[in-house]
């Protein structure tokens, strides 16, 4: 089997312990802050798991892909994963069908589980 590694940046961090915080998402297992930044940290300690820093050129490919969208929120966020994870040669791994469409050569996407109800 191939060592395969997932790689956390700032923003999908961020975005874990956000969600981990969020009643919506985690109903009655949502976790404050203090437990959520433990949770992250337990899962950064399977050697699988890494942070990812900024790769150099970063910026110019984010700043490619975010002037071909149209004006959303949602897509400085979607451009910069994306930037992040081509500048770094890496895939992304998503739910989110609009990212997927954007680059379906680099990444990869999810389908919820049946048993659960993603708001």
């Amino acid at each position: 089997m191939a060592s395969e590694q997932v790689a956390f940046c700032r923003v999908s961090q961020m975005g874990l312990l956000r969600l981990l915080t969020n009643v919506h998402v985690m109903g009655p297992d949502i976790l404050d802050q203090n437990q959520s930044w433990k949770t992250y940290e337990q899962i950064r300690k399977d050697a699988r798991i890494r942070f990812a820093e900024e790769s150099p050129g970063l910026e110019f490919e984010w700043k490619v892909i975010s002037r071909k969208g149209t004006a959303m929120g949602q897509l400085w966020t979607d451009a910069y994963l994306l930037a992040f994870s081509r500048v770094a040669d890496m895939s992304l791994v998503t739910f989110d069908r609009a990212l997927a469409a954007i680059d379906t050569a680099r990444v990869v996407l999810l389908a919820p589980p049946k048993s659960h109800n993603f708001c």
